[in-house]
């Protein structure tokens, strides 16, 4: 009957380090990383580089296609099915092209400061059906229409703008079809200014991004070292318990061999044997029980390290993006 119980306490044993196995498997550093909102993705670039995965791009609720505080904010709104966009940018020239179908929203299309007063040119060259037109807007605080495409397919337009903060804007509604937007830029005004703010934003990511990386890295080191030392110390417990319920079950057998005269001295030595048994019984399932226990608290130590490891590097990583952003800000606003 003991014999069967230690078969089945091994087997258990076995198992139990089997299911280790599943603890010590580290998962993909990257899969751990939080969601961190780079603000180019309310740039046309980042729209540039993420249009062939996604077939409709959304920036959230449109407000309307006359609301004026949905044209003055600067973060795009709408949704833009089947976007495909292309940017060519030369010495004079920035111009933007792109396709779309059920279209109703806001686009930031350019975005630059001038500090004195120029003149600029504006070409628009579409072929689209619905409401669609181009806006300037200045500071985010005053509107001036560019374009409406019942002014037809083509327009140019030079404006004289003074020192300030704009962006060229496509706003439509219901709409589907192409349309491409240039503006000289005889100065690099355009492209320069979201480029710096990226600079700036990778300058504070980067290095929060690879700390984030290496501190994830060492949580889980120090994990499974410590699980694979919980698992040799259970092991060791589960052999040594066994070897010595084998050996006090060995000294119980001697003793009823030898003791074992007659009928009568016979059942006393068999109380006797029944006796020091359980005691060897209850031995061997008091140090299973302890081995257990020792595994649990080593477990849980190991699991708390991790989640505080890994809590404090996602709160250093959130700071460092809220930094990010307000290094970007400060240069786009």
């Amino acid at each position: 009957m003991k014999k069967d119980r230690l078969l089945k306490a091994a087997a258990l044993g076995a198992a139990l380090i089997t299911c280790l196995s599943g603890f010590t498997s580290r998962p993909v550093t990257q899969n751990k990383l939080p969601n961190v909102l780079n603000p180019l993705a309310k740039t046309m670039a980042e729209v540039a580089d993420g249009i062939s995965k996604a077939k409709t791009i959304s920036f959230g609720k449109f407000g309307g296609y006359t609301d004026q505080t949905t044209l003055l904010n600067p973060d795009s709104a709408g949704s833009f099915g089947s976007l495909t966009v292309k940017e060519t940018t030369r010495s004079n020239l920035e111009k933007t092209e792109l396709s779309f179908s059920k279209a109703s929203g806001v686009m930031t299309l350019f975005d630059f400061t001038l500090t004195a007063s120029e003149k600029h040119t504006i070409t628009i060259d579409s072929d689209l059906s619905g409401k669609a037109k181009i806006i300037l807007t200045k500071d985010n605080k005053t509107i001036t229409p560019v374009w409406e495409s019942t002014d037809g397919k083509q327009t140019t337009k030079t404006l004289t703008l003074e020192k300030g903060r704009y962006r060229v804007r496509l706003v439509v509604s219901e709409a589907s079809g192409t349309i491409a937007v240039s503006v000289d830029e005889p100065k690099s005004l355009f492209s320069h200014t979201v480029e710096k703010a990226e600079k700036a934003y990778d300058k504070i990511l980067d290095p929060a991004l690879e700390e984030y990386e290496q501190a994830m890295e060492k949580a889980y080191d120090r994990y499974d070292r410590s699980i694979d030392s919980a698992s040799d110390l259970y092991g060791d417990a589960m052999d040594k318990a066994a070897d010595d319920y084998n050996e006090k079950l060995d000294q119980i057998g001697e003793f009823e061999y030898y003791t074992y005269l007659s009928a009568e001295d016979g059942e006393e030595m068999d109380k006797e044997y029944q006796k020091r048994y359980s005691k060897v019984d209850n031995a061997y399932e008091d140090a299973v029980s302890d081995a257990d226990q020792d595994y649990d608290e080593l477990i849980e130590q190991a699991e708390g390290y991790l989640e505080e490891r890994i809590s404090k590097a996602e709160e250093a990583l959130e700071k460092a993006e809220k930094q990010a952003q307000k290094a970007w800000d400060a240069i786009i606003g």
